[in-house]
């Protein structure tokens, strides 16, 4: 038995080594590319770039200057922060609300696919009871049992 597993092996491996198809020849070419090829011309090299300046984690946040075009507030754990729904941080602690630098845009819509990205929001329901700021509501998706929210505008 393990000599004609070893026959079977060895027939499939001479097989494998004989087939060098070139699965390239059959698709389209581009303008210029077999002279190109002929030259031994690959393409132009592209070389990566550096970013020009480093990254940095604040979260840019826009709609903060409306009132005031000198003050803009980027970071989103300041009292002033406006986040989803345009309520700040401040609004969002007096009314007993979670605020998260980092939730879901997709909270409380029972979404089965989401983007996978940070919102600034207030959010609430969930097991601890959290509320939202007066002239908002709790948008949930009702299919889970105390399930977070998020405040949304009445």
């Amino acid at each position: 038995m393990k000599k004609e597993i070893l026959i079977l092996s060895t027939v499939i491996l001479v097989f494998l080594a004989a087939c060098d198809v070139d699965v390239t020849e059959n698709l389209p070419k581009a303008e210029n590319q077999d002279e190109a090829e002929t030259q031994g011309d690959t393409g132009p090299v592209i070389e990566p770039q550096e970013p020009s300046e480093s990254p940095d984690d604040t979260v840019v946040n826009p709609r903060n200057d409306q009132d005031n075009d000198d003050v803009i507030v980027t970071d989103p754990d300041a009292d002033d922060y406006i986040g989803f729904s345009d309520i700040t941080k401040q609004q969002c602690t007096e009314a007993s609300g979670h605020w998260n630098t980092c939730g879901s845009p997709c909270a409380g819509t029972g979404a089965d696919f989401c983007i996978e990205m940070c919102q600034v929001q207030c959010e609430c329901g969930g097991i601890a009871g959290f509320n939202c700021p007066e002239g908002f509501k709790c948008r949930l998706s009702g299919k889970i049992r105390d399930e977070m929210g998020v405040c949304v505008q009445d």
